[in-house]
C-alpha cells in the first residue's frame, strides 16, 4: 500500500507478501474538469495535476554492469516504454513498450548485453486446485544486440511445453557468469506435470539457451523467504519459515553445502540478511527480539556466531534501511541510514568511501541518493533535489565528475518547500514529519490537509511527493506525520502495536494541535485525505473522531478491520502472517474483540457529519474494493455526503497515469468545494455540512 513512485512497498506473489500488506499510501489521478459534488476545476488547474499526476517522465534508471548501456522507463506521448541507450553517444539501442495489461515493475542487467524487466498484470492464475485472483508477476528478457524480447518463464516447446505450468515470479532475480554462460535464478511459486509433481519456490534458468531446472522442492508450508547466492550460484545461506509451526530455521555453508546454523519461534518477526561479508566468508543479518535488532555473523565455514567480527563493528548495521550489495556475489558494498531528510552511505570499503565524500562535497549540500552503479563503482547514477524536482547525474566515482541525465518530471509547475518538523504527542511521545508549504498564499492561518503515510509500518522520507506536491500547488499546506509506528526507528514501530485506532489516530490530530499553537494553520480548515492504512485514518479521522475536519478523502481504505484478522482462504488456508499482523497492531488475540468494532469506521457511519469522497480501484488485490464499496452504501443509507469514485481496472498502486489523474482531480474538487484554500481565516470549529 505505497504511493507508487515514492516507494513504500513492493508487490509480491510471495507467500509471506501479507506482512507487507499494510505497507504504503496508494493513489492515482484524473481526467480535465473532474468535478466533485459541484466544484469544478479549470484547465490551467487540470493541466497543473497532470503534470504531477503523470508516471515519471524518466525513472528506474540502472547502468550496465560495465557502465556503457543505461536502461530506463520513459513516459512517451503517455505510453510507458523500456528503453536502452548507449552512454558513449546516446543512440537508443532497445524500445519496446510492455503488453496492454503488463505494469513495468523494475529493470535490470543480468549482463551486459540482456536486461530484465519485472512486470505484472493482475489477473486469476490456477493455482494448485483453484483459481486465485491476484497480482502476478513476470520477466522479460531483451537482447540489446539482436534487440529481441521474449517471455523468461515460457520455455521451448510450445503449449506441450508449457501447458500444465504454473510459473510465478516474486523477489530478488539473481544472474550469475558461470562458465561463460548467464544463469538466472528466480524466486517465486512454480509447478509443472500432472498433479504438479515437479515444483519449487526457486528455478534456474539458462537465458540464452532457455534451459531450466526447478529447484528447492520444499514442503507447502515451510516456505523459504530470504536467500544468499555466491559468485557461481551457490545458495551458502537459506532461511526457511513453517507458518504452522511459527518456527524458522537459517542454514548456511560455503559452496552450497548447508548446515543449520540459528533457528527459532517466531509469530511475525523473522531474521533477515543482510548480506555475504565483504571478505566472502561470512553471511551478516538482523534477528529480532521483541522488536529490537541485533546484528549476527555466521561464518560459511562452519555456521558458527562471530562475536568479534573486524569488518562490522566499525559500521552501524542496526539502523541501516538497506543495503548496496554486489551483483555478481552478494556482498555487501555498503548499508544505509536515513535521519530526517537525509540518507548517507556508509560503505566497507575505505577509498570508496573515501571517494563518495568527494560526491557529497562537489554537491554542496544536495543529498544524492544512489539509483544505481556499474560492477566496479566507477559509475554511479544519482538522485538530488533541485527547485525544478529530482534530477539525475551521472557521476564518475575516480574523477567525482557530474554529467546532467535529466529531470525525473518534466514541466512541473513549481515544486513546494518542505520542512522537518517534531510534536509531542498527547503523551510526550515525539512524533517527527514534515509540512509541506502551499506554493502561494500567506505562511500562517493556512488551510491544510492532514497527510497520513500507508502501511502502518512506513514512514514518509521528506523528498519528492507527487501527491503532497500536488495538494500544495493546489493552495494547501500539506502534513504529513511519522505517527508511533512508523520506521524512523524500532522504538517508534513498536510503539504502535496495539495502538491502530487508538494513539496511532490521535497523534494525527496532535499534530493539528500543534501546528495551531504555533499560528501556521487555521483550525477550522483542516481536511484529511490518505490511502491505504492512510485511508482507514482518513475514515476513523471524521467516524471516531469528531471535530477536527472538514471532510475527509480515502483512497484504498479499510473500513472494517474484521478483515484485517480473517483467516484467510485458498492456498494460504488459516496460518497466514497477515492475521498475525493484523493482531499485533490492533492489540487483540480473539476475532470477537469488540475493540475491532469499536475502530472500525464502518461500525460508525452514523457518526460521520462531514463530507468524505471515497476512491477506491477495482483491480486491488490488496485492500478489497468492497472495503469501500460497504462504507459509501453505510453513509448512503443513512443520508450522509458521501461520493464513491471507481478507478475501472487499477490496482493497489494506482500504476497507470490516467488513474493517478482520476485521483488528483476528485480529491483536488472535493476539497476545494468543501475547504476551499482562498476563503477568509476563521477561528470557528470546522464546519458541519
Amino acid at each position: 500500500m505505497a504511493r507508487q513512485g515514492h516507494v513504500r512497498s513492493c508487490v509480491t506473489a510471495g507467500v509471506l507478501a501479507a506482512v507487507s500488506l499494510l505497507s504504503g499510501n496508494v493513489l492515482a489521478g484524473p481526467p480535465t474538469g473532474s468535478n466533485a459534488q459541484g466544484a469544478t476545476l479549470t484547465e490551467k488547474e487540470s493541466q497543473e495535476l497532470s503534470a504531477y499526476g503523470q508516471l515519471p517522465s524518466f525513472s528506474g534508471l540502472r547502468l550496465s554492469p560495465d557502465g556503457s548501456r543505461l536502461a530506463y522507463v520513459g513516459l512517451l506521448a503517455d505510453q510507458v516504454h523500456v528503453l536502452v541507450k548507449s552512454m558513449a553517444d546516446g543512440r537508443k539501442l532497445v524500445d519496446f513498450t510492455p503488453a496492454p495489461k503488463q505494469k513495468v515493475r523494475s529493470l535490470q542487467w543480468a549482463d551486459n548485453d540482456h536486461l530484465l524487466t519485472g512486470v505484472s498484470m493482475t489477473t486469476t492464475v490456477q493455482m494448485l486446485w483453484e483459481g486465485e485472483w491476484g497480482e502476478y508477476f513476470g520477466i522479460i528478457a531483451a537482447d540489446v544486440n539482436t534487440r529481441q524480447a521474449w517471455d523468461v518463464l515460457e520455455f521451448k516447446g510450445g503449449v506441450a511445453n508449457n501447458a500444465g505450468r504454473i510459473n510465478l515470479a516474486s523477489g530478488s532475480i539473481r544472474a550469475r557468469q558461470i562458465g561463460g554462460e548467464t544463469w538466472l535464478y528466480v524466486g517465486g511459486l512454480f509447478a509443472s506435470g500432472a498433479l504438479y509433481e515437479a515444483h519449487g519456490q526457486m528455478m534456474k534458468i539458462n537465458l540464452v539457451k532457455r534451459t531450466h531446472e526447478i529447484i528447492e522442492n520444499s514442503m507447502r508450508w515451510t516456505s523459504e523467504y530470504d536467500r544468499l547466492l555466491d559468485e557461481n550460484g551457490n545458495q551458502v545461506a537459506v532461511s526457511v519459515y513453517d507458518q504452522e509451526g511459527r518456527r524458522w530455521r537459517t542454514d548456511v555453508g560455503a559452496g552450497g553445502h548447508l548446515q543449520k546454523a540459528l533457528g527459532g519461534e517466531a509469530e511475525i518477526d523473522l531474521p533477515l540478511f543482510q548480506g555475504i561479508g565483504p571478505d566472502g566468508k561470512s553471511v551478516w543479518l538482523l534477528t529480532r527480539n521483541n522488536g529490537e535488532p541485533s546484528p549476527v555473523t555466521l561464518a560459511l565455514a562452519d555456521g558458527r556466531t562471530i562475536e568479534h567480527d573486524a569488518a562490522s563493528e566499525p559500521v552501524h548495521r542496526t539502523v541501516w534501511r538497506g543495503v548496496i550489495r554486489d551483483r555478481r556475489n552478494d556482498r555487501i558494498m555498503a548499508g544505509l541510514v536515513t535521519r530526517g531528510m537525509r540518507t548517507t552511505y556508509e560503505f566497507l570499503d575505505p577509498q570508496l568511501a573515501r571517494e563518495w565524500q568527494q560526491i557529497e562535497e562537489k554537491l554542496s549540500g544536495r543529498p544524492p541518493l544512489i539509483v544505481s552503479q556499474s560492477d566496479d563503482f566507477a559509475r554511479v547514477v544519482l538522485s538530488v533535489a533541485s527547485p525544478a524536482g529530482p534530477q539525475y547525474l551521472l557521476v564518475d566515482m575516480r574523477s567525482a565528475q557530474t554529467i546532467p541525465l535529466g529531470p525525473e518530471y518534466r514541466w512541473l509547475p513549481a515544486v513546494a518547500e518542505v520542512r522537518a518538523i517534531e510534536y509531542p504527542a498527547a503523551d510526550g511521545l515525539l512524533i517527527p514529519g514534515f509540512l509541506t508549504m502551499p506554493v502561494r498564499g500567506p505562511r500562517e492561518k493556512m488551510p491544510v490537509v492532514v497527510f497520513p503515510h500507508g502501511g502502518p509500518e512506513a514512514r514518509d522520507e521528506g523528498g519528492f511527493d507527487w501527491w503532497a506536491q500536488a495538494l500544495a500547488n493546489a493552495g494547501y499546506a500539506v502534513l504529513q506525520p511519522n505517527f508511533r509506528g512508523s520506521t524512523v526507528s524500532d522504538a517508534q514501530v513498536a510503539a504502535g502495536h496495539g495502538q491502530w485506532g487508538r494513539k496511532m489516530q490521535t497523534d494525527l490530530s496532535d499534530g493539528v494541535r500543534y501546528l495551531t499553537g504555533q499560528g501556521l494553520i487555521d483550525p477550522a480548515r483542516v481536511c484529511i485525505v490518505g490511502a491505504s492504512y492512510g485511508g482507514y485514518a482518513a475514515l476513523a479521522g471524521v467516524s471516531l473522531q469528531q471535530g477536527f475536519y472538514r471532510c475527509a478523502v480515502a483512497v484504498a481504505g479499510i473500513s472494517d478491520l474484521h478483515w484485517l484478522v480473517q483467516k484467510s482462504a485458498g492456498f494460504r488456508q488459516n496460518t497466514n502472517i497477515r492475521t498475525r499482523y493484523g493482531e499485533r497492531w490492533l492489540g487483540v488475540t480473539d476475532v470477537g474483540d469488540p475493540s475491532i468494532d469499536e475502530r472500525s469506521p464502518l461500525r460508525h457511519a452514523n457518526a460521520v457529519t462531514v463530507p468524505v469522497l471515497l476512491i477506491h480501484g477495482r483491480d486491488d488485490t490488496v485492500v478489497p474494493y468492497d472495503q469501500s464499496r460497504r462504507m459509501a452504501d453505510a453513509l448512503e443509507r443513512l443520508h450522509k455526503p458521501v461520493q464513491m469514485v471507481d478507478l475501472k481496472s487499477e490496482d493497489h498502486w494506482l500504476s497507470r497515469s490516467d488513474t493517478r489523474l482520476q485521483m488528483l482531480a476528485a480529491t483536488v474538487a472535493f476539497l476545494k468545494a468543501h475547504n476551499p484554500p482562498d476563503a477568509s481565516v476563521s477561528s470557528a470549529s470546522p464546519a458541519r455540512e
